[in-house]
């Protein structure tokens, strides 16, 4: 994908089918192709120009709970203040000091810099705040990025959190419609069904995984070719190009489960400190499952579309994810019982 496709998408913009780059062109693999059992039902999904899409007109989506928005929007911050701050650090010289968000700072090189730079090698980015206590400002930018990944992908995207961990840059499908219109599609991987299912990627959404896919492939090099274990099946996945995995020194693995939940934890506490209010509030990576589907139903998407959405194969599972607000039944019902009460209606 280009840088142009990406930025058309983010904005709202229909790519033309030449800006499409398809991911398997970069790793030798043939994406319209079946690929095992699984992905050869990928397609039979896909009926053409019944696609659904996320309403952008006529109602709003109804608010999620106010936890749940302040969290997000304390995520997003966090990720802004980090990467701004590693902005101005850049830009700092050595022994400079600078002001950001109010705190002065000043840009440093270790023991450990100096050793770098006689090898002739790269050097990060560090500073020391006020007080004199080191930052390692490329290593907070990192992490507080994928935090707010895998919070918008999770709140975007409704994946069981499996299901997160196992997208890959091979997830990422095109569609064209009748009216050449290209439909950016995420391949879901099932983790308690063996049926995959096809989302159709909003705006932001798709903001979101083309940020990742970028920051991996910044350098010219596709994205990292890893394998993931299992830990309920006690397997090996085959080599591919996960999107949520991380660098720990010279190590890389994709991220568990069990790393999103305690992220969850940690922003959750960092959260809390600033909003008390909200101190006996948990968030879990599927309360994200559910805001998403509250929004999908709220927003005037058909609930069984909202089903295969989500993967449900019965609706009333999907019934037990929505909480419906009161002004939406009152919307709702309100043009049915004036209907119902028309004269012509009325049984003699």
């Amino acid at each position: 994908m280009t840088d142009d496709l990406i930025e058309r998408r983010s904005e709202g913009r229909r790519p033309d089918r030449a800006e499409w780059k398809d991911p398997g062109e970069q790793y030798g693999c043939d994406l319209t192709a079946p690929e095992g059992a699984r992905n050869g039902r990928v397609h039979e999904h896909i009926q053409r120009d019944e696609l659904p899409q996320a309403p952008t007109g006529g109602r709003s989506p109804s608010p999620v709970s106010g936890a749940g928005r302040r969290l997000v929007r304390h995520v997003e911050e966090r990720y802004d203040r980090t990467r701004t701050l590693l902005d101005h650090a850049s830009a700092a010289a050595t022994d400079t000091p600078f002001t950001h968000d109010g705190h002065t700072y000043r840009r440093v090189l270790t023991e450990e810099d100096l050793t770098l730079v006689r090898a002739g090698h790269r050097v990060p980015v560090r500073v020391r705040d006020a007080t004199g206590q080191l930052v390692h400002v490329e290593a907070e930018e990192e992490t507080a990025f994928r935090d707010w990944a895998t919070v918008e992908t999770l709140r975007h995207s409704g994946p069981h959190i499996e299901e997160m961990c196992e997208v890959s840059h091979l997830s990422i499908r095109h569609y064209q419609r009748n009216n050449g219109e290209m439909v950016a599609l995420l391949v879901i991987s099932p983790s308690k069904t063996d049926r995959e299912r096809v989302i159709p990627m909003s705006a932001e959404l798709f903001h979101v995984i083309a940020s990742v896919i970028r920051r991996h492939t910044r350098v010219g090099s596709p994205v990292p070719i890893l394998r993931r274990f299992d830990p309920h099946d006690k397997v090996w996945s085959p080599p591919m190009p996960f999107l949520f995995q991380r660098k720990i020194g010279s190590t890389r693995s994709v991220i568990s489960p069990v790393s999103v939940i305690n992220m969850l934890a940690r922003r959750c506490t960092d959260f809390v400190e600033l909003h008390p209010e909200f101190r006996s509030v948990k968030f879990t990576p599927h309360d994200f499952r559910r805001i998403f589907a509250t929004e999908l139903v709220n927003s005037g998407l058909p609930i069984h579309i909202g089903a295969t959405l989500l993967g449900h194969l019965n609706i009333q599972t999907t019934r037990g994810y929505v909480a419906v607000f009161n002004e939406d039944v009152i919307a709702i019902t309100s043009p049915i019982a004036a209907h119902d009460a028309r004269p012509d209606r009325r049984l003699s």
